[in-house]
């Protein structure tokens, strides 16, 4: 229950970096990213929580995993990013295997890899899965 308890106030405090800054930004977004993201895992100073840890934790919350925490890249440059029903909407552009997410002035580097897109910001790493 720690665990969970713990994984939950760090997902707030990751999505807060994004969410409390509200929406703008600007720039090109590559056609390449585009699509849905869906968490796999977190790594928070060494302590992860895998995909059935966290699917297990959102479903004693009713909710499904997929639909609470998610990123997703459009075609344009925009992205979304959902957090417990709360979606913060930003900018992004891509070079090479690094994307750029910005919501209003505040940005944070992403890693692509195979699919994958990992953000680390404060000794935790998030990591999304192109569904």
């Amino acid at each position: 229950m720690k665990k969970c308890l713990s994984v939950l106030l760090i997902l707030i405090l990751c999505a807060s970096v994004l969410v409390g800054c509200g929406e703008g930004g600007g720039g090109a977004g590559s056609t390449g990213l585009s699509g849905k993201y869906i968490i796999t895992s977190m790594d928070e100073n060494g302590v992860v929580t895998d995909l059935a840890e966290m699917e297990s934790m959102f479903e004693q919350m009713g909710m499904k995993l997929e639909d609470a925490m998610y990123l997703e890249f459009k075609s344009d440059g925009k992205f979304d990013m959902t957090i417990f029903g709360e979606t913060v909407s930003g900018t992004y552009t891509s070079e090479g295997n690094t994307a750029t997410l910005a919501v209003d002035g505040e940005s944070i580097n992403a890693t692509i890899n195979a699919g994958e897109i990992s953000l680390e910001q404060d000794g935790t790493k998030m990591v999304f899965k192109k569904k």
